[in-house]
């Protein structure tokens, strides 16, 4: 018993309190499970082509001919199970045999598909049977009717076509085929069109051989179902082949993308190098400003505790930054490695694969060459990560955190406050001083870091939406993934530090408050009211006024690169 059907699925007769026959729709995955194939009518006749998947070398060419002769007048190609579709052939051949020996004439196409689908829809209506697993495509041409085309379904349904498809890449097939103007197209291009449209469908990670059928009928032929001469069959062979050579010369360029943007990932990393070094004189000023407020003596215990807080939590944090990546540099550039070691054991030729579109002097003609041509780029650009990317992020990410750290540090002075004191103006004076200095230093590093955050924060939604784009129909899947968990990961970098600043900042609001200012005077309510209402708005690292850096931006870069991709996977037709 089928966990799906859940009891429903043992009879074809019997409908789910849902609606649903799982028989017949278990017919259908029989049919999808099978090579694609395509009917096309044009402007005068109709083209079968078929990819009859080889599961074996030892097989014989052309056997299990999946394209019959029904009538002289009519052709038909099948798909699904192929013991199931030689009895639709035989029965659609008894039919028009009968309507030609009764009647003395071809059977019409319209007549003989609504007797085959009548019997085909037979075998969903009893529960001693079960439906066919297979699905027929059938077609004529005649001076009277012209092409006509029906496709009929394991269910028994039948429409009238100009272009169909069935099968493993029927979805493909369909999209390729609506492309076309069918009705204007002459059959010879049809020829053609089909040829092309088996193989740039045709799926080589899972079905590697296949060998492809034609067949047509036309005004050409004199409304016969005739096989596609071999001439005409090779040539379209040929041009399918060369169009899916350039569509793959088309797609590797599409997927060098990735390459494309981990040089600009790189490019970036230039320009945050360039802007530290521009503005090395205001980094190191923030730096003795934040050394003249930290403390080195005469400051309580739990105000040490504080600071050794915040200070180990940023070590771990960078421990952990630079072991994640460590390990994520280390995959990227060892994947490309090991898929050339694969192909080597696999195939006849080696494909030399890197991380990084390289452009050598001379073509790479050993494995030697090969391994120092990689240890090369492997060591450049493991260099560049670790000590470009990630350090010149650390650089403000530390800065954050000693503020951060600083500013909770400074909720501990009210707490030095002494209840049963009637004026104790002069810590409140001292807290209200170094606050002002502490929000001096966030706008300083706003100032200096404030280009490199909108350059991050830009950068990372569009190639966050391109690595999607890339994982999803790329090759380099792998790779993909890698890129873009680095890019998440370095914008974390900075929107969780970001978060920790406002959040310590907005903590101003609460120590204030819950201090003894009750039993102050005017003047220490003053400073009380003054720290609470700047604490109001939190103190953040800004892309540039644009955005705040903080864990919402990191979300909304997120779901919007999200919506992107589930938007583009939408078919509006």
């Amino acid at each position: 018993m089928s966990s799906i059907g859940t009891g429903y699925d043992l009879s074809a007769s019997q409908f789910s309190p849902d609606g649903r026959v799982f028989q017949v729709e278990y017919a259908a995955k029989a049919v999808e499970n099978s090579g694609t194939v395509i009917g096309l009518r044009g402007k005068d006749g109709v083209v079968f082509a078929v990819e009859k998947l080889v599961t074996s070398k030892l097989y014989e060419t052309g056997a299990n001919k999946r394209i019959f002769h029904v009538d002289e007048h009519v052709g038909m190609a099948v798909s699904g199970l192929i013991s199931d579709a030689r009895q639709i052939v035989e029965t659609a051949r008894s039919e028009a045999s009968n309507y030609r020996s009764q009647y003395g004439i071809p059977v019409p196409l319209k007549y003989l598909n609504e007797r085959v689908s009548m019997y085909m829809h037979a075998y969903t209506l009893y529960s001693a049977v079960r439906p066919y697993g297979c699905a027929a495509i059938m077609g004529s041409w005649s001076e009277h009717d012209g092409p006509q085309m029906y496709m009929l379904e394991p269910s028994g349904v039948s429409f009238s076509y100009f272009g169909c498809a069935v099968g493993k890449a029927k979805q493909a097939a369909k999209t390729e085929i609506e492309k076309l103007k069918l009705a204007d197209i002459p059959v010879k291009d049809l020829v053609k069109e089909a040829a092309r449209i088996i193989y740039l469908v045709h799926d080589e990670l899972k079905d590697k051989q296949f060998e492809l059928e034609l067949s047509w009928v036309s005004k050409d032929t004199n409304g016969r179902h005739q096989l596609v001469p071999k001439e005409i069959a090779s040539e379209a062979e040929n041009q399918a082949k060369q169009a899916l050579a350039d569509i793959e010369d088309s797609d590797d360029a599409d997927i060098r993308l990735d390459i494309d943007f981990i040089v600009g990932k790189y490019f970036t990393d230039i320009v945050k190098l360039c802007i530290i070094t521009a503005k090395r004189n205001d980094i190191r000023r923030v730096i003795y400003n934040i050394a003249e407020l930290w403390p080195t003596n005469n400051f309580k215990e739990e105000k040490d505790s504080t600071l050794c807080m915040w200070t180990e939590r940023l070590h771990l944090f960078q421990r952990f930054f630079y072991f994640c990546g460590y390990i994520g540099i280390s995959f990227y550039l060892a994947v490309p490695l090991v898929m050339t070691i694969y192909t080597g054991f696999t195939e006849e030729e080696i494909i030399y694969q890197f991380p990084l579109d390289t452009y050598f002097f001379s073509f790479l003609k050993s494995n030697y060459e090969y391994a120092i041509a990689y240890l090369y780029i492997s060591v450049v650009a493991g260099t560049v990560h670790m000590c470009l990317y990630i350090a010149t992020d650390f650089i403000l990410t530390s800065l954050v955190f000693d503020v951060s750290g600083l500013l909770a540090a400074l909720q501990n002075d009210f707490t030095q406050i002494d209840e049963k004191a009637e004026n104790d103006l002069s810590v409140m004076t001292n807290i209200v001083k170094k606050h002002q200095k502490l929000l001096s230093v966030v706008e300083k590093l706003n100032h200096i870091f404030g280009p490199l955050l909108f350059t991050q924060v830009t950068f990372s939604s569009i190639v966050i939406c391109c690595f999607g784009f890339l994982t999803i129909v790329g090759k380099d899947l792998i790779k993909s993934l890698l890129a873009t968990f680095g890019i998440i990961l370095a914008m974390y970098n900075f929107c969780w530090s970001g978060q920790l600043l406002s959040d310590t900042s907005s903590d101003m609001a609460d120590a204030a408050y819950n201090c003894a200012w009750y039993t102050r005077d005017k003047r220490f309510r003053k400073y009380i009211l003054a720290i609470i209402t700047r604490a109001q708005k939190p103190c953040t690292m800004s892309a540039l006024g644009f955005s705040d850096v903080t864990l919402s931006t990191l979300s909304t870069i997120l779901s919007t690169s999200w919506m992107n991709q589930m938007y583009e996977d939408i078919d509006v037709s």
